[in-house]
């Protein structure tokens, strides 16, 4: 794999003037830090399914990543229940436009690795 170049670049300026009777005071002060890297870069994307809004392989990792409709609550005493999606699929009514519109800029996995994004499968 291709390292990724970063460069972090991190710059601040301030100023600031004000005057009392006979006197003109001011200060300036400016700081620049260029930090440039080259380093190997892994990070976890979305994969084809989720992208669709298909999230069943979170399932097989464990019942914490189950899906939850927002739309069905109903209060329960002092609690909120809510139903959880078919097969933890979101329906593609309810995916936002703007994500869709935003998706293609993410990149596809190209390396293996568990279904939480955490583990990696060999």
């Amino acid at each position: 794999m291709e390292p990724v170049r970063r460069h972090r670049r991190r710059t601040s300026a301030d100023s600031e003037a004000f005057q009392r009777p006979g006197r003109l005071f001011f200060y300036f002060a400016f700081e620049g830090i260029k930090q440039p890297s080259l380093a190997p870069l892994t990070t976890t994307v979305p994969s084809e399914a989720m992208r669709r809004g298909d999230f069943s392989q979170l399932l097989r990792v464990g019942a914490n990543y189950q899906i939850y409709d927002p739309f069905s609550g109903v209060r329960e005493g002092a609690r909120v229940r809510r139903q959880p999606f078919a097969g933890n699929v979101v329906p593609g009514r309810l995916l936002s436009p703007i994500a869709q519109k935003l998706t293609p800029y993410w990149p596809l996995p190209n390396l293996a690795g568990g279904a939480d994004g955490r583990t990696i499968s060999s």
